[in-house]
């Protein structure tokens, strides 16, 4: 993968619905400051690994930021063919989201044995 997707609330309710496969969705807004530190860190993260990465601007989807309780910037959420399983909370640099999506799947390959 090589880019960080825009979804919007169609993209994401879709991807819920039909999608498959392993997706990061940042939430985010352009005023706040650790999620542009964040995007930079997701722009670089999504040339090299092996999952997709979206951002949604909760500014222009805050029904949606609302429904799924996202209540602090910047948060994401890690969804395994459209189920939502796990939620993360603030800045973190790429190793730690790469350490984070290495045990979810672990996890996931020992609930699917």
């Amino acid at each position: 993968m090589s880019k960080v997707l825009n979804f919007t609330r169609k993209d994401f309710e879709r991807e819920q619905n039909l999608g498959k496969g392993l997706i990061l969705v940042d939430f985010s807004a352009n005023w706040c400051g650790p999620c542009k530190m964040l995007e930079k860190v997701l722009n670089n993260l999504s040339g090299r690994v092996d999952y997709r990465i979206a951002r949604i601007n909760v500014d222009e989807e805050s029904e949606l930021a609302s429904e799924l309780k996202i209540k602090s910037l910047p948060s994401m959420m890690i969804l395994k063919d459209g189920e939502i399983i796990e939620r993360l909370t603030g800045f973190m640099e790429d190793d730690e989201i790469e350490k984070i999506v290495k045990k979810v799947r672990k996890r996931e390959s020992i609930t699917n044995e």
